[in-house]
């Protein structure tokens, strides 16, 4: 009974776990009114990848990028825990850009609910007959205990913004 249940219960953390592997860059994404494509800016193809751009004045390089000829083909702007850049990156590579400006900003300590797990022993009785003569025993099992409590994350503002270089 309790092996059924430990197979059931890593099977289930495993489809948790391949869930909340959300891109939050591609969830919030909105494309701009602009239409780029490969006729009227320089656009990487698929085995590219994008320059990544570390900005602490967002809106500042953003336009020294757009004044130099560069056109936003998309932005994101989401508040969470920190976001792995490599999302980011691949976002860009699905949109061919040839430059991802990023930012993220510090705004506030938040929580959310996590667990720690410990292990105890529960202690059954066991009855066996041995040739006819009962004999009565104990076996201990171990049992997995999930303890919620508030864990404390930092919130960060984090944009991004997906440019390629416009022809001339």
């Amino acid at each position: 009974m309790t092996l059924y249940r430990n197979f059931f219960s890593v099977i289930f953390i495993l489809l948790i776990a391949g869930c909340a592997d959300k891109n939050r860059y591609a969830e919030f994404y909105r494309a701009s009114y602009d239409k780029v494509n490969d006729e009227n800016a320089f656009m990487i193809d698929h085995s590219g990848e994008p320059r990544v751009i570390y900005t602490r004045q967002f809106e500042d390089d953003l336009k020294l990028f757009t004044d130099d000829d560069f056109v936003v083909v998309g932005k994101s702007i989401f508040a969470s825990p920190p976001e792995d850049i490599e999302k980011a990156v691949k976002l860009g590579k699905e949109l061919k850009v040839t430059h991802v400006l990023l930012s993220a900003d510090y705004v506030y300590s938040g929580s959310k609910k996590a667990y720690k797990f410990a292990e105890t022993r529960q202690i059954y009785p066991v009855y066996q007959v041995v040739n006819g003569i009962p004999i009565r025993g104990f076996e201990s099992m171990p049992d997995h205990v999930a303890i919620p409590y508030h864990k404390e994350v930092p919130i960060f503002k984090q944009q991004a913004a997906f440019l390629v270089k416009r022809r001339k």
